[in-house]
């Protein structure tokens, strides 16, 4: 089933621009799709709910007009925690046609894989947490504690206001599992923050010298940092140097690291370019941490090792709503999933795909884990 869903799932365009998405067709097919499997889901509008736009999440540069989130919730037969899944509705931009082999929204399947724009972010996350509770409902709700499924909107670009609705409207959970991560031998314990910010005002050149410095600083962090190191680069396949010049405007992308204080980032930057303007974003991603012994990785270790045979990589990741789902609600959220990142095809690139095999193996590690969590 998972697969079939998938495929209609990428069929329909979800493209988030940076400042509105188009999220809208493919979350009523998702809720309609529950609803006519028999689960409760209800779809939310993050505009109408009361303290969403005071919401510390919410980011004010992105327009949440008929963009809703989908929520649904199922309870097992035993008592136990509460388990939250989310997974993202939005996608990037497929960008230049030309550069694809593969129809972006043809869903197809070749070769064991599913081809298309979103199929590895992040709509095989849509697909598992639909076949997951499903399932389970068919299964006569037979597991421990609740699970709870949220597909949101807005997470590209920085977005959040999906994840920041969903706390707004008041969902709890003991534990999270973002279905967004790198590869379905990796849990992303840690994710980094971040945010663009656009600087005016001086010399050019002076100032992207300043920005590459900061660039580099950044880089020498990462590899430094006990969650990332040089294992990050080696999933990732690259180094960020990256930002863009406009009217003599530089316009960056600011990472942050579990453990940076955000606020003298920004000062510090600032203080090296006296006289110029900056507009930074008004709300930061936040950085992530879990520590690598936490019961949910440790039953999602397990679950995995069972159902593959293989070690669970536990690594940092890039940015996501993860940091998140940690600042709004105080619970521990992990990043797994199967987008392929790093590699050709991966996310964000063309001809973007996950393997069948891949996506049937975090379904059935994640059906493991819930059946059996402590």
């Amino acid at each position: 089933m998972i697969v079939e869903l998938l495929q209609e799932l990428i069929r329909i365009p979800s493209e988030n621009n940076g400042v509105t998405g188009y999220e809208y067709a493919v979350q009523k097919y998702y809720y309609d799709f529950l609803r006519n499997n028999g689960i409760d889901a209800e779809m939310i509008f993050p505009d109408e709910i009361p303290g969403f736009a005071e919401s510390p999440g919410r980011l004010k540069e992105h327009l949440m007009y008929m963009r809703p989130a989908v929520i649904a919730s199922l309870t097992g037969n035993r008592p136990g925690k509460t388990l939250l899944l989310l997974a993202h509705a939005d996608t990037v931009p497929v960008g230049e046609i030309a550069r694809w082999e593969t129809p972006p929204f043809s869903g197809m399947v070749k070769d064991g894989r599913i081809y298309g724009r979103g199929s590895g972010d992040d709509k095989f996350g849509m697909a598992v947490m639909a076949g997951l509770i499903i399932e389970l409902k068919k299964r006569n709700c037979d597991f421990p504690g609740k699970l709870i499924i949220a597909s949101v909107p807005d997470e590209e670009s920085g977005g959040g206001n999906g994840t920041a609705a969903v706390f707004a409207h008041g969902i709890t959970a003991d534990e999270a599992v973002f279905l967004d991560g790198g590869s379905n031998q990796t849990v992303w314990n840690a994710g980094m923050g971040g945010g663009f910010c656009t600087i005016s005002g001086g010399d050019t050149e002076e100032i992207k010298h300043a920005v590459y410095q900061v660039k580099e600083e950044i880089i020498r962090k990462i590899e430094n940092h006990p969650c990332f190191g040089e294992r990050f680069y080696q999933t990732i396949g690259k180094r960020d140097r990256s930002m863009s010049v406009t009217d003599g405007a530089v316009t960056f992308f600011y990472d942050t690291l579990p453990g940076d204080d955000e606020e003298a980032l920004k000062a510090a930057l600032e203080a090296q370019l006296p006289g110029c303007s900056f507009k930074w974003m008004s709300r930061f991603l936040k950085p992530a941490y879990v520590p690598e012994n936490a019961p949910i990785i440790r039953d999602l270790g397990e679950a995995f090792r069972k159902v593959t045979g293989r070690e669970m990589a536990i690594l940092g990741g890039i940015q996501s709503d993860q940091g998140l789902v940690m600042m709004l609600a105080d619970i521990p959220c992990i990043d797994f999933g199967c987008s392929r990142r790093g590699l050709p095809g991966g996310p964000h690139q063309p001809d973007e795909f996950i393997e069948i095999k891949v996506l049937e193996e975090v379904y059935e590690a994640l059906l493991e884990m819930i059946v059996n969590r402590k």
